[in-house]
Protein backbone atom coordinates (compact mmCIF):
# COMPACT_ATOMS: atom_id res chain seq x y z
CA UNK A 1 0.00 0.00 0.00
CA UNK A 2 1.06 3.84 -0.93
CA UNK A 3 2.07 5.95 1.97
CA UNK A 4 4.95 6.54 4.23
CA UNK A 5 6.91 3.27 5.27
CA UNK A 6 9.49 2.67 8.38
CA UNK A 7 11.40 -0.26 8.47
CA UNK A 8 11.16 -2.42 11.92
CA UNK A 9 15.41 -1.79 11.38
CA UNK A 10 15.31 1.59 11.19
CA UNK A 11 12.68 2.72 13.46
CA UNK A 12 14.30 0.18 16.03
CA UNK A 13 17.68 1.76 15.59
CA UNK A 14 16.36 5.11 16.50
CA UNK A 15 16.80 6.42 20.14
CA UNK A 16 13.72 4.48 22.23
CA UNK A 17 12.06 8.29 22.82
CA UNK A 18 11.70 8.79 19.08
CA UNK A 19 10.32 5.97 18.07
CA UNK A 20 6.89 6.15 18.78
CA UNK A 21 5.38 9.40 16.86
CA UNK A 22 8.51 9.22 14.20
CA UNK A 23 6.33 9.55 11.35
CA UNK A 24 4.32 12.46 12.68
CA UNK A 25 7.74 14.40 13.35
CA UNK A 26 8.91 13.47 9.49
CA UNK A 27 5.71 14.22 8.02
CA UNK A 28 5.49 18.02 9.84
CA UNK A 29 9.18 18.09 8.80
CA UNK A 30 8.98 17.11 5.06
CA UNK A 31 5.81 19.71 4.81
CA UNK A 32 4.65 17.41 1.82
CA UNK A 33 7.57 17.69 -0.61
CA UNK A 34 10.19 14.82 -0.90
CA UNK A 35 13.43 15.99 -0.32
CA UNK A 36 15.23 14.57 -2.70
CA UNK A 37 13.37 16.00 -6.33
CA UNK A 38 11.29 18.38 -4.59
CA UNK A 39 8.13 17.51 -5.61
CA UNK A 40 5.24 16.80 -3.80
CA UNK A 41 4.34 13.55 -1.76
CA UNK A 42 1.34 12.32 -1.79
CA UNK A 43 0.35 9.32 0.72
CA UNK A 44 -2.80 8.19 -0.98
CA UNK A 45 -0.78 7.31 -4.10
CA UNK A 46 3.19 7.77 -3.37
CA UNK A 47 5.63 4.92 -1.52
CA UNK A 48 7.30 7.08 0.77
CA UNK A 49 10.41 5.98 2.86
CA UNK A 50 12.67 7.95 5.38
CA UNK A 51 15.97 8.89 4.08
CA UNK A 52 19.02 9.70 5.93
CA UNK A 53 20.38 12.77 5.00
CA UNK A 54 24.05 11.70 5.97
CA UNK A 55 24.44 8.78 4.21
CA UNK A 56 25.00 5.62 6.87
CA UNK A 57 28.03 4.53 5.05
CA UNK A 58 29.33 8.19 5.83
CA UNK A 59 29.13 8.02 9.35
CA UNK A 60 25.72 9.57 9.27
CA UNK A 61 23.64 8.80 12.49
CA UNK A 62 20.74 7.08 13.36
CA UNK A 63 18.56 9.62 14.53
CA UNK A 64 15.27 11.57 13.70
CA UNK A 65 17.84 15.11 12.79
CA UNK A 66 19.64 12.77 9.73
CA UNK A 67 15.78 11.47 8.00
CA UNK A 68 13.77 13.19 6.08
CA UNK A 69 10.86 11.58 3.34
CA UNK A 70 11.35 10.96 -0.17
CA UNK A 71 9.58 9.34 -2.72
CA UNK A 72 10.64 5.47 -2.38
CA UNK A 73 12.38 6.05 -6.45
CA UNK A 74 14.23 8.59 -5.41
CA UNK A 75 15.67 7.19 -2.01
CA UNK A 76 16.61 4.13 -4.41
CA UNK A 77 18.82 6.34 -7.31
CA UNK A 78 20.50 8.06 -3.77
CA UNK A 79 21.28 4.58 -2.32
CA UNK A 80 22.54 3.24 -5.43
CA UNK A 81 24.97 6.53 -6.09
CA UNK A 82 25.69 7.16 -2.61
CA UNK A 83 28.89 8.76 -3.46
CA UNK A 84 27.04 11.36 -5.79
CA UNK A 85 24.57 14.40 -4.71
CA UNK A 86 21.48 13.05 -7.00
CA UNK A 87 19.61 16.07 -6.05
CA UNK A 88 20.26 18.12 -9.29
CA UNK A 89 19.15 15.65 -11.48
CA UNK A 90 16.40 13.86 -9.81
CA UNK A 91 14.77 17.43 -9.80
CA UNK A 92 15.23 17.04 -13.59
CA UNK A 93 14.02 13.60 -14.11
CA UNK A 94 10.38 15.59 -12.11
CA UNK A 95 10.71 17.59 -15.14
CA UNK A 96 11.31 15.55 -17.43
CA UNK A 97 8.11 13.45 -16.23
CA UNK A 98 6.09 16.37 -16.89
CA UNK A 99 6.80 16.54 -19.86
CA UNK A 100 4.83 13.15 -21.62
CA UNK A 101 5.33 13.50 -25.13
CA UNK A 102 9.21 14.22 -24.81
CA UNK A 103 11.24 16.70 -25.28
CA UNK A 104 14.45 17.27 -27.46
CA UNK A 105 17.41 19.82 -25.68
CA UNK A 106 15.19 22.83 -26.34
CA UNK A 107 12.78 22.05 -24.48
CA UNK A 108 14.91 21.94 -21.60
CA UNK A 109 16.35 25.47 -21.20
CA UNK A 110 13.68 26.73 -19.94
CA UNK A 111 14.06 24.92 -16.76
CA UNK A 112 17.89 26.26 -16.61
CA UNK A 113 16.53 29.45 -17.51
CA UNK A 114 18.51 29.62 -20.01
CA UNK A 115 17.64 32.06 -22.99
CA UNK A 116 19.65 31.15 -25.98
CA UNK A 117 20.96 34.08 -28.19
CA UNK A 118 22.74 34.65 -31.40
CA UNK A 119 26.90 35.10 -31.71
CA UNK A 120 29.14 37.14 -34.04
CA UNK A 121 31.53 35.28 -35.23
CA UNK A 122 34.27 36.23 -37.89
CA UNK A 123 36.63 34.15 -40.06
CA UNK A 124 40.22 35.24 -41.07
CA UNK A 125 43.39 33.85 -41.44
CA UNK A 126 42.78 30.66 -40.37
CA UNK A 127 41.02 31.64 -37.33
CA UNK A 128 37.67 31.55 -36.11
CA UNK A 129 37.03 34.77 -33.69
CA UNK A 130 34.08 34.05 -31.75
CA UNK A 131 31.99 36.80 -29.88
CA UNK A 132 29.17 34.98 -27.71
CA UNK A 133 26.08 36.64 -25.56
CA UNK A 134 28.21 36.34 -22.34
CA UNK A 135 30.76 38.78 -23.39
CA UNK A 136 33.23 36.66 -24.38
CA UNK A 137 35.38 37.49 -27.66
CA UNK A 138 37.74 34.49 -28.50
CA UNK A 139 40.00 33.59 -31.14
CA UNK A 140 40.53 29.72 -32.05
CA UNK A 141 42.22 27.84 -34.60
CA UNK A 142 40.61 26.39 -37.93
CA UNK A 143 41.49 22.53 -38.29
CA UNK A 144 40.24 21.06 -41.50
CA UNK A 145 39.72 17.25 -42.49
CA UNK A 146 39.70 16.37 -46.00
CA UNK A 147 38.42 13.45 -47.45
CA UNK A 148 36.54 11.89 -51.01
CA UNK A 149 33.52 13.86 -50.10
CA UNK A 150 35.78 17.09 -49.88
CA UNK A 151 36.90 19.11 -46.84
CA UNK A 152 35.36 20.43 -43.33
CA UNK A 153 36.43 22.98 -41.47
CA UNK A 154 35.71 22.91 -37.64
CA UNK A 155 37.41 24.74 -34.23
CA UNK A 156 36.82 23.38 -30.52
CA UNK A 157 35.42 26.46 -28.93
CA UNK A 158 34.19 27.50 -25.37
CA UNK A 159 30.70 27.60 -26.00
CA UNK A 160 28.71 29.48 -22.86
CA UNK A 161 24.95 28.07 -22.15
CA UNK A 162 22.76 31.25 -23.41
CA UNK A 163 24.93 30.93 -26.90
CA UNK A 164 23.55 27.49 -27.64
CA UNK A 165 20.62 26.55 -29.98
CA UNK A 166 19.16 22.67 -30.52
CA UNK A 167 19.34 21.87 -34.00
CA UNK A 168 15.85 21.26 -34.89
CA UNK A 169 16.49 20.21 -38.92
CA UNK A 170 19.23 17.87 -37.52
CA UNK A 171 19.15 16.46 -33.80
CA UNK A 172 15.95 13.63 -33.65
CA UNK A 173 16.48 12.48 -30.79
CA UNK A 174 14.07 13.19 -27.31
CA UNK A 175 16.16 13.61 -23.90
CA UNK A 176 16.21 10.18 -22.62
CA UNK A 177 16.40 10.47 -18.53
CA UNK A 178 18.38 7.38 -18.08
CA UNK A 179 21.03 8.55 -20.73
CA UNK A 180 21.39 11.90 -18.84
CA UNK A 181 21.78 9.56 -15.44
CA UNK A 182 24.81 7.83 -16.68
CA UNK A 183 26.47 10.54 -18.22
CA UNK A 184 25.35 12.72 -15.11
CA UNK A 185 26.73 9.98 -12.89
CA UNK A 186 30.19 9.57 -14.62
CA UNK A 187 30.39 13.26 -15.16
CA UNK A 188 30.94 13.43 -11.28
CA UNK A 189 34.13 11.08 -11.40
CA UNK A 190 35.65 11.98 -14.85
CA UNK A 191 36.37 14.56 -17.43
CA UNK A 192 34.17 14.54 -20.28
CA UNK A 193 36.12 13.40 -23.13
CA UNK A 194 34.05 13.66 -26.18
CA UNK A 195 32.70 17.50 -27.19
CA UNK A 196 29.12 18.37 -28.46
CA UNK A 197 29.09 18.18 -32.64
CA UNK A 198 27.56 21.74 -33.80
CA UNK A 199 27.58 23.53 -36.77
CA UNK A 200 27.02 27.51 -37.73
CA UNK A 201 23.89 28.74 -38.88
CA UNK A 202 24.42 32.87 -40.36
CA UNK A 203 21.28 34.92 -41.10
CA UNK A 204 21.43 38.98 -41.23
CA UNK A 205 24.67 39.16 -39.77
CA UNK A 206 23.86 37.54 -36.99
CA UNK A 207 24.96 33.43 -36.21
CA UNK A 208 23.24 30.54 -34.39
CA UNK A 209 26.04 27.93 -33.08
CA UNK A 210 23.45 24.66 -33.77
CA UNK A 211 24.26 21.70 -31.45
CA UNK A 212 23.37 18.65 -33.78
CA UNK A 213 24.95 15.67 -31.69
CA UNK A 214 25.28 15.83 -27.81
CA UNK A 215 22.62 17.08 -26.11
CA UNK A 216 22.21 14.56 -23.04
CA UNK A 217 26.24 15.58 -22.23
CA UNK A 218 25.41 19.15 -22.58
CA UNK A 219 22.59 18.58 -20.00
CA UNK A 220 24.56 16.51 -17.79
CA UNK A 221 27.17 19.87 -17.76
CA UNK A 222 24.25 22.54 -16.83
CA UNK A 223 23.12 20.03 -14.35
CA UNK A 224 26.44 19.56 -12.84
CA UNK A 225 26.53 23.80 -12.20
CA UNK A 226 28.30 24.18 -15.82
CA UNK A 227 27.49 27.24 -17.38
CA UNK A 228 29.87 26.45 -20.88
CA UNK A 229 30.74 23.28 -22.61
CA UNK A 230 33.90 23.12 -25.05
CA UNK A 231 31.95 22.39 -28.39
CA UNK A 232 33.28 21.11 -31.51
CA UNK A 233 32.23 23.45 -34.25
CA UNK A 234 31.94 22.86 -37.99
CA UNK A 235 32.24 25.96 -40.13
CA UNK A 236 30.36 24.79 -43.24
CA UNK A 237 28.35 21.98 -42.72
CA UNK A 238 24.95 22.14 -44.27
CA UNK A 239 21.50 20.69 -43.33
CA UNK A 240 21.95 17.63 -45.24
CA UNK A 241 25.60 17.10 -44.78
CA UNK A 242 25.01 17.53 -41.10
CA UNK A 243 22.19 14.60 -40.72
CA UNK A 244 24.66 12.65 -43.51
CA UNK A 245 27.27 12.49 -40.27
CA UNK A 246 24.75 12.23 -37.33
CA UNK A 247 23.45 9.09 -39.29
CA UNK A 248 26.95 7.97 -40.12
CA UNK A 249 27.94 8.14 -35.85
CA UNK A 250 24.90 6.87 -34.76
CA UNK A 251 25.14 3.70 -37.45
CA UNK A 252 28.50 2.65 -36.41
CA UNK A 253 28.43 3.65 -33.00
CA UNK A 254 26.27 1.38 -30.68
CA UNK A 255 25.61 3.49 -27.61
CA UNK A 256 24.59 6.81 -29.69
CA UNK A 257 22.55 4.26 -31.75
CA UNK A 258 18.66 5.21 -32.93
CA UNK A 259 17.56 1.46 -33.05
CA UNK A 260 14.67 0.72 -31.28
CA UNK A 261 15.58 1.11 -27.34
CA UNK A 262 19.04 1.30 -27.99
CA UNK A 263 19.02 -2.20 -29.02
CA UNK A 264 22.27 -2.80 -29.99
CA UNK A 265 23.80 -2.25 -26.85
CA UNK A 266 21.37 -4.95 -25.66
CA UNK A 267 22.41 -7.30 -28.47
CA UNK A 268 24.64 -10.35 -27.97
CA UNK A 269 27.82 -9.52 -29.74
CA UNK A 270 27.38 -12.21 -32.70
CA UNK A 271 24.47 -9.96 -33.44
CA UNK A 272 26.07 -6.62 -32.84
CA UNK A 273 28.39 -7.31 -35.62
CA UNK A 274 25.47 -8.51 -38.40
CA UNK A 275 22.93 -4.94 -37.09
CA UNK A 276 26.44 -2.92 -37.58
CA UNK A 277 26.69 -4.46 -40.93
CA UNK A 278 23.00 -3.68 -41.75
CA UNK A 279 22.87 -0.69 -40.61
CA UNK A 280 26.27 0.16 -42.86
CA UNK A 281 24.44 -1.25 -45.87
CA UNK A 282 21.19 0.18 -45.62
CA UNK A 283 21.57 3.51 -43.06
CA UNK A 284 19.65 4.23 -40.65
CA UNK A 285 16.96 6.36 -42.03
CA UNK A 286 16.30 3.28 -44.30
CA UNK A 287 16.83 0.46 -41.47
CA UNK A 288 13.64 -1.58 -39.21
CA UNK A 289 13.12 -4.34 -36.95
CA UNK A 290 11.62 -6.65 -40.14
CA UNK A 291 14.25 -5.21 -42.84
CA UNK A 292 17.02 -6.32 -40.55
CA UNK A 293 15.14 -10.15 -40.01
CA UNK A 294 14.83 -10.03 -43.68
CA UNK A 295 18.40 -9.02 -44.64
CA UNK A 296 20.00 -11.89 -42.64
CA UNK A 297 20.48 -15.32 -44.42
CA UNK A 298 17.10 -17.57 -43.73
CA UNK A 299 19.20 -20.04 -41.48
CA UNK A 300 20.07 -17.13 -38.93
CA UNK A 301 16.19 -15.40 -38.82
CA UNK A 302 14.70 -17.47 -36.28
CA UNK A 303 18.02 -17.30 -34.05
CA UNK A 304 18.44 -13.07 -34.48
CA UNK A 305 14.20 -12.87 -33.64
CA UNK A 306 14.59 -14.44 -30.46
CA UNK A 307 17.79 -12.42 -29.84
CA UNK A 308 15.94 -8.53 -30.42
CA UNK A 309 12.94 -10.57 -27.87
CA UNK A 310 15.76 -11.31 -25.45
CA UNK A 311 17.12 -7.48 -25.95
CA UNK A 312 13.55 -5.97 -25.73
CA UNK A 313 12.71 -8.21 -22.53
CA UNK A 314 16.08 -7.04 -21.13
CA UNK A 315 15.79 -3.22 -21.42
CA UNK A 316 12.31 -3.55 -19.25
CA UNK A 317 13.85 -5.97 -16.56
CA UNK A 318 17.23 -4.02 -16.24
CA UNK A 319 15.13 -0.33 -15.82
CA UNK A 320 15.20 0.85 -12.36
CA UNK A 321 11.75 2.02 -12.47
CA UNK A 322 10.60 -2.07 -13.06
CA UNK A 323 9.31 -3.00 -9.44
CA UNK A 324 8.61 -6.40 -10.24
CA UNK A 325 12.31 -8.12 -10.20
CA UNK A 326 12.27 -7.02 -6.41
CA UNK A 327 10.06 -9.86 -6.45
CA UNK A 328 12.14 -12.65 -8.60
CA UNK A 329 14.49 -15.72 -6.67
CA UNK A 330 17.50 -14.93 -8.51
CA UNK A 331 20.73 -17.45 -7.69
CA UNK A 332 23.42 -15.56 -4.88
CA UNK A 333 20.80 -12.43 -4.23
CA UNK A 334 19.15 -12.45 -0.81
CA UNK A 335 15.56 -11.06 -0.32
CA UNK A 336 13.49 -11.32 2.50
CA UNK A 337 10.25 -11.15 0.80
CA UNK A 338 8.79 -14.76 1.76
CA UNK A 339 6.79 -15.60 -1.91
CA UNK A 340 8.99 -15.38 -5.15
CA UNK A 341 8.93 -16.47 -9.00
CA UNK A 342 11.53 -17.25 -10.57
CA UNK A 343 13.24 -15.54 -13.85
CA UNK A 344 11.81 -17.74 -16.40
CA UNK A 345 8.05 -17.23 -14.61
CA UNK A 346 8.33 -13.32 -15.12
CA UNK A 347 9.46 -13.65 -19.14
CA UNK A 348 7.54 -16.23 -19.77
CA UNK A 349 3.88 -15.85 -17.84
CA UNK A 350 4.01 -12.11 -17.70
CA UNK A 351 6.44 -10.20 -19.79
CA UNK A 352 6.52 -12.16 -22.94
CA UNK A 353 2.29 -11.74 -22.93
CA UNK A 354 2.71 -8.31 -22.72
CA UNK A 355 5.74 -7.80 -25.38
CA UNK A 356 5.02 -7.76 -29.06
CA UNK A 357 7.11 -10.42 -30.66
CA UNK A 358 7.23 -9.69 -34.37
CA UNK A 359 9.08 -6.70 -35.75
CA UNK A 360 8.17 -3.76 -37.10
CA UNK A 361 7.85 -2.10 -40.52
CA UNK A 362 7.98 1.40 -39.03
CA UNK A 363 11.67 2.68 -39.02
CA UNK A 364 14.07 2.85 -37.04
CA UNK A 365 12.79 6.23 -35.23
CA UNK A 366 9.58 5.75 -35.31
CA UNK A 367 10.09 1.78 -34.10
CA UNK A 368 12.31 3.49 -31.21
CA UNK A 369 9.07 5.89 -29.83
CA UNK A 370 7.09 2.52 -30.27
CA UNK A 371 9.05 0.29 -28.14
CA UNK A 372 9.83 2.45 -25.55
CA UNK A 373 6.08 3.91 -24.68
CA UNK A 374 5.69 -0.24 -25.19
CA UNK A 375 8.51 -0.54 -22.27
CA UNK A 376 7.03 1.95 -20.21
CA UNK A 377 3.57 0.89 -19.91
CA UNK A 378 4.78 -2.68 -19.20
CA UNK A 379 6.37 -1.29 -16.59
CA UNK A 380 3.27 0.62 -15.47
CA UNK A 381 1.37 -2.13 -15.60
CA UNK A 382 3.23 -4.47 -13.69
CA UNK A 383 4.10 -1.89 -11.15
CA UNK A 384 0.34 -1.74 -10.23
CA UNK A 385 -0.17 -5.26 -10.34
CA UNK A 386 2.74 -5.23 -7.68
CA UNK A 387 1.01 -2.66 -5.89
CA UNK A 388 -1.82 -4.56 -5.06
CA UNK A 389 -0.45 -8.07 -5.39
CA UNK A 390 2.93 -8.02 -3.24
CA UNK A 391 2.22 -5.18 -0.42
CA UNK A 392 2.32 -6.70 3.34
CA UNK A 393 1.09 -4.42 6.27
CA UNK A 394 4.31 -6.02 8.44
CA UNK A 395 6.89 -8.32 7.52
CA UNK A 396 5.33 -11.60 8.30
CA UNK A 397 2.31 -11.78 6.45
CA UNK A 398 -0.90 -12.28 7.85
CA UNK A 399 -3.02 -15.93 6.86
CA UNK A 400 -5.17 -13.75 4.87
CA UNK A 401 -2.09 -12.04 2.85
CA UNK A 402 -0.45 -15.37 3.04
CA UNK A 403 -3.31 -16.86 1.44
CA UNK A 404 -3.22 -14.45 -1.53
CA UNK A 405 0.45 -13.87 -2.32
CA UNK A 406 0.95 -18.29 -2.74
CA UNK A 407 -1.81 -18.03 -5.10
CA UNK A 408 -0.58 -14.90 -6.86
CA UNK A 409 2.58 -16.06 -7.36
CA UNK A 410 1.33 -19.24 -9.24
CA UNK A 411 2.67 -18.78 -13.27
CA UNK A 412 -0.60 -19.51 -14.38
CA UNK A 413 -2.73 -17.25 -12.10
CA UNK A 414 -0.19 -14.55 -13.31
CA UNK A 415 -0.37 -15.70 -17.06
CA UNK A 416 -4.35 -15.30 -16.86
CA UNK A 417 -4.02 -11.71 -14.76
CA UNK A 418 -2.01 -9.94 -17.78
CA UNK A 419 -4.09 -11.90 -20.24
CA UNK A 420 -7.00 -10.02 -18.98
CA UNK A 421 -5.02 -7.32 -17.73
CA UNK A 422 -4.02 -6.49 -21.25
CA UNK A 423 -7.27 -6.94 -22.81
CA UNK A 424 -8.56 -4.56 -20.53
CA UNK A 425 -6.20 -1.53 -21.68
CA UNK A 426 -6.71 -2.61 -25.37
CA UNK A 427 -10.55 -1.81 -24.61
CA UNK A 428 -9.57 1.02 -22.83
CA UNK A 429 -7.32 2.37 -26.12
CA UNK A 430 -10.26 0.82 -28.85
CA UNK A 431 -7.36 -1.06 -29.50
CA UNK A 432 -9.32 -4.43 -29.45
CA UNK A 433 -8.24 -5.42 -33.51
CA UNK A 434 -4.65 -4.91 -32.08
CA UNK A 435 -4.64 -6.59 -28.85
CA UNK A 436 -1.26 -8.01 -28.85
CA UNK A 437 0.13 -4.83 -29.65
CA UNK A 438 -2.13 -3.11 -27.02
CA UNK A 439 1.28 -2.31 -24.66
CA UNK A 440 3.03 -0.66 -27.31
CA UNK A 441 -0.08 1.56 -29.13
CA UNK A 442 -1.24 3.12 -26.07
CA UNK A 443 -0.56 6.16 -25.03
CA UNK A 444 1.66 6.21 -21.85
CA UNK A 445 0.50 9.42 -21.13
CA UNK A 446 -3.27 9.68 -20.50
CA UNK A 447 -3.18 9.65 -16.89
CA UNK A 448 -6.97 9.37 -16.18
CA UNK A 449 -7.33 6.28 -18.55
CA UNK A 450 -3.91 4.31 -16.71
CA UNK A 451 -6.08 4.99 -13.40
CA UNK A 452 -9.04 3.25 -14.58
CA UNK A 453 -6.95 0.29 -15.65
CA UNK A 454 -5.05 0.41 -12.45
CA UNK A 455 -8.33 -0.24 -10.65
CA UNK A 456 -9.12 -3.08 -12.72
CA UNK A 457 -5.99 -4.35 -11.75
CA UNK A 458 -7.13 -3.88 -8.04
CA UNK A 459 -10.38 -5.25 -8.11
CA UNK A 460 -8.49 -8.55 -9.84
CA UNK A 461 -6.54 -8.93 -6.54
CA UNK A 462 -9.18 -7.97 -4.25
CA UNK A 463 -11.39 -10.50 -5.75
CA UNK A 464 -12.17 -13.42 -3.02
CA UNK A 465 -11.00 -16.29 -4.79
CA UNK A 466 -7.21 -15.26 -3.45
CA UNK A 467 -8.46 -15.63 -0.02
CA UNK A 468 -11.41 -17.93 0.09
CA UNK A 469 -10.78 -21.54 1.85
CA UNK A 470 -10.67 -23.65 -1.27
CA UNK A 471 -13.11 -26.06 0.51
CA UNK A 472 -15.83 -23.57 0.02
CA UNK A 473 -17.06 -25.08 -2.93
CA UNK A 474 -16.74 -27.35 -6.17
CA UNK A 475 -15.98 -23.79 -8.04
CA UNK A 476 -13.24 -23.08 -5.32
CA UNK A 477 -11.97 -26.30 -5.74
CA UNK A 478 -11.15 -25.94 -9.34
CA UNK A 479 -9.41 -23.41 -8.83
CA UNK A 480 -7.40 -25.17 -6.55
CA UNK A 481 -6.66 -27.88 -9.26
CA UNK A 482 -5.89 -25.04 -12.02
CA UNK A 483 -3.17 -23.82 -9.83
CA UNK A 484 -1.97 -26.52 -8.61
CA UNK A 485 -2.23 -28.63 -12.33
CA UNK A 486 -1.00 -25.32 -13.86
CA UNK A 487 -4.23 -25.26 -16.57
CA UNK A 488 -7.41 -24.53 -16.83
CA UNK A 489 -7.21 -21.50 -15.09
CA UNK A 490 -9.63 -19.33 -17.38
CA UNK A 491 -12.93 -21.30 -16.88
CA UNK A 492 -11.85 -21.99 -13.40
CA UNK A 493 -11.99 -18.37 -12.53
CA UNK A 494 -14.53 -17.60 -15.28
CA UNK A 495 -16.72 -19.54 -13.03
CA UNK A 496 -16.26 -17.90 -9.68
CA UNK A 497 -16.81 -14.14 -11.32
CA UNK A 498 -13.16 -13.22 -11.63
CA UNK A 499 -13.21 -12.00 -15.35
CA UNK A 500 -13.29 -9.70 -17.53
CA UNK A 501 -16.89 -8.36 -16.62
CA UNK A 502 -15.76 -7.96 -12.86
CA UNK A 503 -12.82 -6.30 -14.40
CA UNK A 504 -14.93 -3.48 -16.10
CA UNK A 505 -18.04 -3.36 -13.30
CA UNK A 506 -16.73 -4.27 -10.05
CA UNK A 507 -19.58 -6.42 -9.36
CA UNK A 508 -19.91 -9.87 -8.33
CA UNK A 509 -23.19 -11.94 -8.66
CA UNK A 510 -24.40 -12.64 -5.56
CA UNK A 511 -22.02 -15.20 -3.56
CA UNK A 512 -19.72 -15.93 -6.55
CA UNK A 513 -17.89 -18.73 -4.33
CA UNK A 514 -20.62 -20.92 -3.89
CA UNK A 515 -21.91 -23.78 -6.49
Amino acid sequence: MPGIKISNNLRGSLPEEQRPDIVEFLRAKAGGICSLCDGPLNEASDDIEADHEQAQAEEGINDRSNLNLAHRHCNRVKRNANTVDVKPYLKFERFIDSKPSGIRYSGCTEYFDIVPKESNCKIEDGTLTLQTPDGGDESYRIFEETNNRGTLRYVYARVPCQALFNDEEVQPRIIKKRQIWLIFFDLNRNPLYEAPGCRLSSQDGKTKILMFDGQHKTVASWLLGRNEIVAKIYLDLKKDAANELVNSIQAKIPKLSLSPLELIAKLKDEWKAQMDKYLESQGIENGSEKGFIAWLPQTDRARAKGAMEAAFLDNIISNDDFEFKDYVAIAGKANDFPYLITESQLKTKVLKKLLWGKQLEEKWEESSELREQEARNITTLTNMFCKYAFQMKEKTPSEHESRRLKRLTKGVAQLRAFDLFQTVVASKFNLQDRLGEAMMRSDSTEEAIWTQIEKSVELFVDHPIWTADFETSNKTRAVREALTKNQNIRNALDAVGCDLGYLFSGQLAGNCLED
